[in-house]
């Protein structure tokens, strides 16, 4: 088998698109059915709650031309530049011109073979939907220095680690899961202080900002948990630098652990958040229905395409 190219490149093996899309719809049924914490997919939402992952599908639609005008500029940049118009048409134009040179649209009949080892490495994921059907994720940043170290001994580029974040961007937009077309994320950032901060650090995530900015108005709320007193400092000097609209995304829950939980059990179905955070969740961050559904796809894309899963903790595992 050969390594996986790198995502961004436009010339690695693929698979049809529709075959993609059908196994991915039936992967996601199967979970579906199979955990009752996974939220309806689209096909069971009425059309009349689905505004806002409509509203985002728009706005990442469209082909880079010369010929597109200023009317076509779709709600949500106005929403994400505060109705500043210029604005909102130049980061529009700049998306789709981004989405255009990057081979974005395709993606997702790419193989991913550097999913799983990026996942393990540096911990994230999808827990399912809150009470608002917005989507509950969760990134550990913890030891972010060594995290980022490992990552590049396993030969993950910032660029792949960027491509891979972008998949999984494209992966539940473009399956609709959730009708709101937004996140609530959860970051911990337990030991993070001013010596994980390094410029290395900052650097390697650099690419993945500059992709993320390329999603409008996807974040509802950060909540940011187990942030030490040095980690609240710089916080604190960095706030006032902030756009007003940034800064009130993000919080810093006080008071005892218990208070925290207590917060985050409010947000979500207990069922689905771990044990640490407050929930009944017992099982390792790739066990929820989301990841798993998530991981068998990207498996069978892999296997596919002739490309090796380094690093899968499931290798058999499917939804078929």
């Amino acid at each position: 088998m050969d390594p996986a190219p790198t995502q961004f490149e436009n010339d690695g093996p693929m698979i049809e698109s529709a075959d993609c899309e059908d196994e991915m719809q039936d992967a996601l049924d199967d979970v579906n059915d199979e955990d009752s914490s996974l939220r309806q997919l689209s096909a069971d939402i009425p059309d009349s709650d689905t505004k806002g992952i409509e509203e985002l599908l728009q706005a990442l639609s469209g082909a880079f031309d010369e010929s597109l005008t200023d009317a076509e500029c779709p709600k949500k940049w106005f929403d994400a530049t505060d109705n500043h118009r210029k604005e909102a048409i130049r980061q529009w134009k700049e998306s789709l011109k981004w989405r255009r040179e990057n081979d974005i649209d395709k993606i997702l009949s790419k193989p991913q073979g550097n999913f799983f080892r990026i996942k393990s490495l540096f911990p994230h994921a999808w827990f399912g939907n809150d009470a608002d059907d917005n989507l509950v994720t969760l990134e550990r940043f913890s030891d972010v220095r060594k995290n980022v170290d490992a990552l590049k001994k396993a030969g993950i580029t910032a660029e792949d680690f960027a491509a891979h974040c972008v998949f999984l961007n494209e992966f539940w937009i473009k399956n609709r899961l959730t009708r709101t077309g937004r996140l609530n994320k959860i970051v911990d950032i337990k030991d993070v202080g001013l010596a994980q901060l390094t410029r290395e650090v900052i650097n390697y995530f650099q690419p993945m900002n500059h992709a993320m900015q390329q999603y409008p108005e996807l974040i509802v709320n950060i909540y940011v948990v187990n942030a030490s007193l040095s980690f609240r400092f710089i916080w604190a000097a960095v706030k006032p630098f902030l756009a007003k609209k940034t800064t009130e995304k993000i919080h810093f829950p006080s008071g005892s652990n218990e208070k925290l939980k207590a917060l985050l059990r409010s947000l979500m179905d207990p069922s689905i958040l771990p044990e640490e955070y407050g929930g009944t969740f017992t099982g390792e961050l790739h066990d929820t229905a989301l990841e798993r559904s998530t991981a068998a796809i990207v498996r069978k894309l892999n296997r596919d395409a002739g490309v090796d899963s380094p690093g899968d903790w499931a290798p058999d595992e499917t939804f078929a």
